[in-house]
This record gives C-alpha cells, structure tokens and sequence, in this order.
C-alpha cells in the first residue's frame, strides 16, 4: 500500500510541475531565434536589406496579434534591429528602406551605421553590429505608443539621422596623425 502512496504522490507531483510549465507560442519560438543574423544585408553598389530571412518572413505573416509579444522582446539588443523591421514590415510598410552612413577615421573605413524608419545602429571592423541603449529606448517607447497606446509617434527622418551621425563620428572617430 506504501508503494501505491508513494507512486501516486509521485505522479501527482511530476503532473503539477508539467502542468506548470508555460507553453511556448509559436511566435514565442520564432522571437527567440531572431538576431543580428536576422538582418540579412547585401551590397548591390550600396547596402541593402534583404526580406530574405525566414523567422522574420514568418513573424510578418503573424501580424498584429503577436505584436504584444514582440514589443516585450524589442529591448534585447540582439534582437531590437529586426523586431523593429518585423514591426515596420507589419504596421508601416511603406516606411521601410535602409539608409547607410560610412564611419571613417582618418578617412579609413572602420564601419557603418545603419538607419532603418529612424533606429540607427553600427557595425564595426573591430566589434560587428551593435545598437545603443538609447536607440532601443527610443524604439521601444515608439512601438509602445503605437502598439498598445494606439497613439501615433515621430522618428526623426533620414536627412536629420544622417546628419546627426556625421557630426557625432567626428568626435567619436577623430584622425589624430
């Protein structure tokens, strides 16, 4: 009988704690394979982003019901650049298209800056692709108001972000011969 106990309060407990486990969504497992790899970018006399890759094809074709779910990713920073593209894709498809400022030192190329419907972030000869916290705040606090607020927002235009980016790689890069 002391077995019987035993084998029913052990399958009781291995119940509850499965039954605890959340399940995953499907866009859950998607966001969780997004990164910078998801940015798929070629050069075709300029950089250009491809629509190519297929986690972040798939999450446009969720749309709007997972919007939720992307918005509390989009402060991942290695995911940030593509959910907002995800986003855009979805919501603002006519806002796309990448921009692109050349970073030099000493008039050496050390990388660029990437600018996407007004989210700027870099890649680097010495580090790859990276984005500031201030640029995934910014993003985030857009989408929010737009997603679940259902307020409009502003992104700076290309020309301000372009000019803005020179001016700060001047002082961020100077050539000091």
């Amino acid at each position: 009988m002391k077995l019987l106990y035993s084998f029913l309060i052990l399958f009781i407990i291995a119940f509850n704690v499965n039954a605890q486990e959340p399940k995953k969504t499907q866009a859950t497992v998607l966001i969780d394979k997004l990164s910078w790899e998801s940015l798929p970018i070629t050069c075709n006399y300029a950089l250009v982003l491809k629509e190519t890759d297929s986690v972040s094809n798939e999450l446009v074709k969720l749309g709007k019901p997972v919007a939720a779910e992307l918005l509390t990713a989009i402060k991942s920073p290695e995911k940030s650049a593509a959910i907002h593209v995800i986003l855009t894709r979805i919501y603002e498809p006519k806002k796309g298209g990448l921009g692109t400022v050349y970073i030099y030192k000493c008039k050496e190329p050390v990388g660029w800056h990437y600018v996407y419907n007004g989210l700027t972030w870099q890649w680097l000869t010495e580090g790859g692709d990276s984005i500031s916290q201030p640029e995934i705040d910014k993003i985030y606090q857009y989408w929010y108001n737009k997603i679940i607020l259902h307020k409009k927002g502003h992104l700076d235009k290309y020309e301000v972000i372009f000019e803005r980016l020179r001016a700060e790689d001047e002082v961020q890069y100077p050539c000091e011969k």
